[in-house]
């Protein structure tokens, strides 16, 4: 028997005015898949996580959290299809904003 496996696509950002040089650190299913110093600039760069990641179908858990100050999040999610995730960090009072979307995403 075969696992049937989607592509996901997981991007994030430093948005914080308040932290405009964070590290970020990002787990998939207790995996680290990402740990980057991240500048706030014009709030409008985008990193995307490593390649296209390809997941099993059914439940899986993103948890993100910024080194320096301890903030952190986590989500769990359902892949039934190819997905698109969006990772803003927003400072110490937002914290972390996860977004998931089934179809693909622009950025500004």
């Amino acid at each position: 028997m075969s696992l049937t496996t989607f592509p996901v696509h997981i991007f994030v950002s430093n948005q914080s005015l308040e932290n405009p040089s964070s590290v970020i650190n990002i787990e998939l299913d207790g995996k680290q898949i990402f740990q980057k110093h991240m500048s706030t600039g014009t709030q409008h760069t985008w990193e995307k996580v490593r390649d296209t990641i390809s997941l099993s179908e059914g439940a899986h858990s993103l948890s993100i959290s910024e080194v320096n100050t301890n903030i952190s999040k986590s989500q769990e999610f359902i892949v039934r299809g190819e997905l698109w995730i969006a990772v803003t960090f927003h400072g110490q009072e937002s914290g972390f904003k996860i977004d998931i979307f089934d179809h693909p995403i622009a950025f500004m």
